[in-house]
Parts: structure tokens; sequence; C-alpha cells
């Protein structure tokens, strides 16, 4: 069974009345997939052409994560090599992020007399060679709102007999 969870607007959308597609726009739509017992939730992106065509959709990371499309793409490749060399997995290349998931919601961390606001506290788990790897994640929103740094820390091999 697969229903939809939620819509998440990533840009402005533009929606005209006159038109069959949207003309501008980024949005997620998580849907929650149900099979064999097992539920898990799969996202897409989607992005308005602008050009009168149907939206471009993308197949994007499984799970919840309050991280933005850009800031997955810069955690990514450093996250999944501080994870294969921690798991044992060093020469492995067949890396993919299997589920994400939001363990702490934003919230304000003091630290050497200094107050970083809205951090907040993932799992990533990642497939690598036939093996199964949670990532801890801890993202810092930057003070002027522009970005946010990340941290991976401890990792946790898993039991490779996870189901896909």
């Amino acid at each position: 069974m697969v229903q939809p969870v939620s819509t998440i607007i990533l840009s402005e959308i533009d929606y005209p009345d006159d038109k069959p597609y949207q003309e501008k726009g980024t949005w997620i739509s998580r849907y929650q997939f149900e099979r064999c017992g097992e539920t898990k939730v799969y996202n897409a992106l989607f992005m308005a052409n602008g050009d009168g065509k149907a939206p471009t959709a993308h197949i994007y990371y499984p799970g919840y994560t309050n991280a933005e499309p850009r800031l997955i793409k810069d955690a990514f490749p450093l996250t999944a090599s501080h994870m294969l060399i921690l798991a044992g997995l060093k020469g492995c290349n067949d890396v993919n992020i299997f589920d994400m998931r939001i363990t702490e919601q934003p919230h304000d961390v003091e630290e050497g007399g200094k107050t970083f606001k809205s951090v907040w506290n993932e799992v990533w788990t990642f497939r690598a060679c036939g093996k199964t790897a949670d990532v801890a994640m801890t993202f810092i929103p930057d003070a002027d709102g522009g970005g946010a740094t990340f941290n991976a820390g401890a990792v946790k091999l898993l039991d490779d007999t996870a189901k896909p």
C-alpha cells in the first residue's frame, strides 16, 4: 500500500490559473510504502520546468531529514567516507543512503559560552558492499541563516541481513 505523507516546499511554487503545470518551484513529496509487513518512507523531489511541461521528478533519499538537498549533497561524500573507514569497509565503492531519521528536533545548544541555535540530530543509515551501518549526524545552522555545518559521529555496524 502507498500513502502520501507530506509535501515540503523548498522554493516558492508558481502555479498560474491558466497553465496546466507549475511555472516555477521545487518541492519534496513523501510517501509511505507498506509491503511484507514493513513500512518505509520514500521521497520524490519535483522541480517545475517553466516550459509548459510537467514537473521533473527525481528519486530522493528515503526517510525523514531536516537537511536541505544542497546540505545532503555536501554531507554525503564525507559522511560516507567516515562510515566506510570506521566500519572497516575502506575499499568499498558501492555506497547508498538507505534511510534517514531525525533523532532530535531543532534545539539550542550551549558550548564554551556560545549558544548554537536550532541544532538538530539525525541518523543516516548507509548500505555499502553488503553491510548496513548507522551514522550519527549533528547539524548546526549558520548564525546568518545561510546554511549549516554538519558533524558525522559514531558509526554502528548493523546486522547485514537488513531487508531492502
